[in-house]
């Protein structure tokens, strides 16, 4: 028997609010419906949370001054659409991250 399995039910994309329900290994049953998960319309993630996740992802194939200047530069979007910096951001390609 798996530790975990994740069942998708459909009415989740109606309400939105994930429901958990866990089964215990001596057969107890805990249920619970998640309400307003972080993400949601009603629980935005912050600002300062998503650049951090940003940093955490792009800097896997970015330099730390190429993502700090993609941060900046969606900032400033709206001030010049043709994102003349992205090139400047992206350089020249760099190897995949290898995972142990």
């Amino acid at each position: 028997m798996p530790l975990l399995a994740l069942t998708v039910d459909d009415a989740v994309l109606k309400t939105e609010e994930p429901f958990m329900r866990i089964a215990t290994r001596d057969g107890r049953w805990f249920a619970t419906r998640v309400t307003n998960p972080l993400g949601s319309p009603a629980n935005p993630v912050g600002e300062a949370a998503f650049f951090d996740k940003t940093r955490g992802l792009c800097g896997m194939a970015l330099s730390a001054p190429a993502v700090g200047r993609l941060i900046a530069g969606v900032h400033d979007l709206g001030g010049d659409p043709d994102m003349p910096w992205l090139g400047d951001v992206l350089g020249p390609p760099r190897p995949p991250p290898v995972f142990d």
